[in-house]
């Protein structure tokens, strides 16, 4: 049996052991040392892109920031209850009032689509049993609904006002959840929050058990973008506690304030554009129809953050009005833009058409900010971390430090297997 982990000063190899690693859109680790501040976790983020089908400038798909991370931490089968949840719709109903004596939040709300936890929660395709107690008054519909990717919707009721129970509410089948929201009904709903939560697959209310974990909400800096608005970047945290928001990429959108166009065609009709970027871009463009820091929005590919923009990848010649359009020219803010057209456009036409598009760009120098957040450590047992954020978004790396009897009963346990050679 080995009784220490000093090895004759080769604390060295016993601290690379005593880490874990874990990466991906959804990470769990099951050797952490309890109540230990984990030792880095990055969040690599993105945009996400609103609409369908292949965009082109009949169909501009929106590319839209974030404000805000949440970081759900669940050691238990229910990944989200408690007062994690109520906080979650406290965020979206701020009106809500939170009893934290009697452990209840009770809300009103309106037709407005406000999420109370989006898809980076929810697995694709995959059931989820929402089991609820609860009390309405003035309407039996609670004031809750799932919202489902094909842009249908799964409203909760009571059996009657007035009287506290507890139903499991259970989702559609291979469907995949856009977002679990607030909704509109005539009443007011209360949940007794410490006896709610969210399980994937299909269960009873006999199946319940406490939600286990912690909720950290990371509000973005107003300086960090457009009203706090952020369009790429990476969020940490070590063991130090401390929070660093830095800031990649950034977007703008063209339209009659910033674009300044002119006719140079010849043959063919040609429209040139300058527009002024809020902030730096990289690297400095060049001559010759050609630069890497620029991709159009509407046609970003998710995974690759920048990319040339020139005939193969430009939002407007998908449209048969346009043959191509290219940055030509810029450096820093100053950017130009030419759209060649084999029909006669009028400039009128022009502007008409271009005003909207979104030009996404990584920054010629990363801007850094230290947040306030809590300090995150490893709860007992396994450990389950996600983002509320679309899940094709963002991506987590994770190092935490291991249980010491973790390490030594792998340790016992190798050289076991060496003696039994």
């Amino acid at each position: 049996m080995i009784q220490n982990a000093n090895y004759s000063g080769r604390n060295d190899i016993l601290n690379v052991m005593a880490t874990g690693t874990a990466s991906g859109q959804v990470v769990s680790i099951m050797d952490g040392a309890e109540n230990t501040p984990i030792k880095n976790l990055t969040i690599d983020f993105g945009p996400y892109q609103s609409g369908s089908g292949d965009p082109n400038i009949d169909n501009i798909r929106k590319i839209h920031g974030i404000n805000n991370l949440a970081l759900f931490q669940a050691s238990s089968k229910n990944i989200l209850g408690g007062l994690a949840l109520a906080k979650r719709i406290k965020a979206a109903v701020p009106e809500a009032v939170i009893d934290e004596t009697n452990k209840t939040i009770s809300f009103k709300s309106n037709d407005t689509v406000t999420s109370i936890v989006g898809s980076g929660l929810f697995k694709p395709n995959t059931q989820y049993t929402f089991i609820l107690k609860y009390s309405t008054t003035g309407s039996v519909g609670l004031n809750l609904k799932i919202s489902f990717t094909d842009s249908t919707d799964q409203s909760f009721s009571a059996t009657e006002v007035g009287v506290v129970e507890t139903k499991a509410f259970v989702s559609s089948k291979n469907r995949s959840i856009l977002n679990f929201r607030k909704y509109n009904s005539s009443g007011t709903t209360t949940l007794y929050y410490e006896e709610c939560g969210i399980f994937e697959g299909n269960h009873t209310v006999d199946y319940f058990e406490p939600y286990v974990g912690n909720y950290y909400p990371i509000i973005f800096p107003s300086e960090a973008g457009d009203g706090g608005t952020v369009y790429g970047g990476i969020l940490s945290t070590n063991s130090n506690g401390e929070w660093i928001l830095t800031v990649t990429h950034h977007s703008c959108e063209l339209n009659a304030d910033n674009i300044i166009a002119s006719n140079f065609g010849s043959n063919e009709t040609c429209y040139g554009s300058n527009f002024e970027l809020p902030i730096d871009a990289v690297p400095s463009l060049t001559s010759g129809g050609s630069a890497g820091a620029f991709t159009t929005i509407g046609s970003r590919n998710y995974g690759t953050y920048y990319q040339t923009l020139n005939r193969a990848t430009s939002i407007l010649n998908t449209h048969s009005e346009y043959d191509s359009i290219d940055v030509v020219s810029g450096s820093g803010k100053s950017v130009f833009l030419y759209i060649r057209s084999s029909d006669n456009l009028s400039l009128e036409s022009f502007l008409e058409k271009i005003a909207g598009v979104q030009i996404y760009y990584k920054l010629a120098t990363p801007q850094s900010f230290v947040l306030t957040a809590p300090q995150v450590k490893t709860l007992l047992g396994t450990n389950t971390f996600l983002v509320n954020w679309h899940r094709d978004c963002f991506n987590q790396n994770l190092v935490h430090y291991k249980d010491i009897n973790t390490i030594l009963k792998s340790l016992e346990e190798r050289i076991s297997a060496l003696e039994n050679a």
